[in-house]
């Protein structure tokens, strides 16, 4: 049975690849990540109709003027936004994005 919402979907990274990608960005920056962050992003986007419908109806609910394509390749920056955070969140377990550093918005 497949998941019906994105939050039960089950990881299905491979751990090799994010350390791969963490690695990447400790020895070359974060734009030589970004750089690799599409392809990867662009897999899971095709790949994972739940996640790609769910971050469609989400970006239709907060803009209900996006339509097409626009909508299209909105959703996919949406997903190239998660795939930072999971860097950040990585870089902030690591000690090497301080937290007390980190914008905070609405507070």
């Amino acid at each position: 049975m497949q998941a019906s919402h994105w939050a039960h979907i089950g990881e299905s990274g491979m751990l090799i690849g994010m350390r791969f990608l963490y690695a990447i960005h400790r020895y070359l920056g974060r734009w030589p990540f970004r750089l690799l962050l599409w392809p990867v992003m662009l897999y899971y986007f095709l790949g994972r109709g739940i996640a790609r419908r769910a971050s469609l109806e989400y970006l239709q609910h907060i803009a209900p003027s996006l339509h097409g394509w626009k909508l299209f390749f909105t959703s996919f920056r949406h997903f190239l936004a998660f795939g930072e955070c999971i860097l950040d969140k990585a870089l902030v377990w690591n000690d090497q994005l301080p937290f007390d550093r980190l914008p905070i918005e609405g507070l």
